[in-house]
């Protein structure tokens, strides 16, 4: 698929190579010089990247769409494989942005609950308000904020959960979960005059 300025472009392409021939065995083979890209180009790549991700369309109705529209037929096992090639074609972007992150004055960090099946994972989210990245961990431990932040000396600006004060930089707390945990509080206690 090519993107057009109007429209998007389907296009087939045709690879040749010249064959050799073994002297020995007499047997026919394709040279070593010779590679084939993958069956389907980064257009196709892009696309279901940005239904599934951007958009948060489930997997199975953004092929239907190609197929549709295109009339393009993916395997059960062909469709995870997007998900993998979109992880290593954008890794270097992702850690530009990590690098980026992590040499700016500030950082404002959080994480929340996911639920992949009946299984609970976490989803942390580190900004510095021009770049932002998402890391997937299967736990909520602080090991994840050493792993992504490394030895980034500027401002953490986080809520209190106290896995954040175990990094070795000054901090800020977030001025609304302040807020909201002081409503909450108020909420759960109406009738107390001196927290009032």
């Amino acid at each position: 698929m090519r993107f057009r300025r109007h429209g998007v472009q389907q296009l087939t392409v045709e690879y040749r190579s010249k064959q050799g021939k073994c002297t020995r065995c007499r047997k026919t083979f394709n040279r070593q010089d010779f590679k084939m890209t993958k069956r389907y180009g980064h257009g196709v790549l892009s696309w279901i990247t940005y239904f599934n991700v951007a958009l948060n369309m489930p997997i199975n109705r953004v092929l239907e769409s190609l197929t549709d529209l295109f009339g393009f037929s993916f395997s059960r096992a062909r469709t995870q494989s997007f998900k993998k090639d979109a992880a290593e074609y954008y890794h270097a972007t992702y850690q530009a942005l990590v690098r980026k992150i992590r040499q700016s004055d500030v950082i404002h960090a959080d994480e929340t609950e996911v639920r992949i099946g009946r299984e609970k994972h976490y989803v942390w989210v580190f900004t510095n308000t021009k770049e932002v990245v998402f890391v997937y961990a299967e736990s909520r431990e602080g090991s994840v904020l050493k792993e992504s932040l490394g030895d980034f000396r500027g401002v953490l600006v986080s809520d209190f959960y106290a896995a954040y004060d175990a990094m070795d930089c000054p901090q800020q707390k977030c001025l609304i979960h302040l807020m909201r945990d002081m409503n909450d509080d108020l909420l759960a206690n109406p009738f107390d005059e001196e927290f009032k």
